[in-house]
């Protein structure tokens, strides 16, 4: 499994094909923001992805 908060954080879990909107934000829940929109940004993840991600309740924390 993929911790969030530590050295092997990785864009891979939001590569997979059988990603989860619900188990991702999960993860997300004791991350530090600005690693987790760092991560959010770099991902490889497409438009529609990026775009139903961005409408999640979750995201709208990120916004600074």
């Amino acid at each position: 499994m993929i911790e969030f908060g530590s050295k092997n954080m990785h864009i891979h879990l939001f590569n997979r094909k059988n990603w989860n909107l619900k188990t991702i934000t999960e993860k997300m829940v004791d991350v530090d923001k600005k690693k987790l929109l760092n991560l959010y940004m770099k991902s490889s993840i497409s438009f529609m992805q990026r775009l139903k991600l961005s409408m999640h309740p979750i995201m709208k924390l990120l916004v600074v």
